[in-house]
């Protein structure tokens, strides 16, 4: 599953730090939510710090994998973040 960062939101934690609201849509017009938090490990792990720096407009290949809770995805989840290039390409 393919999905685009439609907008992210910046909030002050208050445990200190930033953390984040990343709004997406699925190739299949889908709309997801995550939430970031830059102290925990899947910020720098998974990718998240790219997605961040990258902004909107980012694609986000999640593989085949299903969707088990309605709008709020795990930000856990492994994926890889297509380049800008590529996703240029299509357009």
């Amino acid at each position: 599953m393919k999905m685009t960062v439609l907008r992210i939101d910046q909030r002050k934690s208050s445990f200190g730090g930033n953390f984040w609201y990343v709004f997406m849509k699925s190739d299949t017009g889908q709309s997801f939510r995550t939430c970031i938090y830059e102290k925990y490990g899947n910020y720098r792990r998974c990718g998240w710090d790219r997605v961040i720096t990258q902004g909107i407009g980012a694609v986000l290949d999640f593989g085949a994998i299903s969707v088990n809770r309605k709008g709020l995805w795990d930000a856990d989840i492994a994926f890889r973040m297509l380049p800008k290039e590529a996703v240029d390409a299509v357009k």
